[in-house]
């Protein structure tokens, strides 16, 4: 039977976001060396603040939003998964 809905493994051990708390930038790691193919900044209300496809070797600069927590959706080819970031 068809449901339409796809099914993701959302492993949360599989990315690591570092430094996790930040004060500007943030860096991503597949731990089973996927590549992150999209990531995608909420704020705690869930506001979309900012989205990547393409993700520089240097990391995300996040310094321009307001200091605070916030929920990062990391896409790889194999996981989709979130966390929570904290900009200080």
């Amino acid at each position: 039977v068809a449901t339409g809905i796809d099914v993701l493994n959302t492993d949360n051990d599989a990315i690591e976001v570092y430094p996790n708390p930040t004060t500007a930038v943030v860096n991503f790691r597949s731990k089973n060396l996927s590549k992150v193919e999209n990531v995608i900044l909420f704020d705690i209300l869930g506001n979309k603040l900012l989205e990547l496809n393409e993700i520089p070797e240097n990391g995300i600069n996040i310094s321009k939003f307001t200091k605070g927590n916030y929920f990062v959706q990391i896409k790889t080819n194999t996981a989709l998964t979130i966390k929570k970031i904290s900009l200080q």
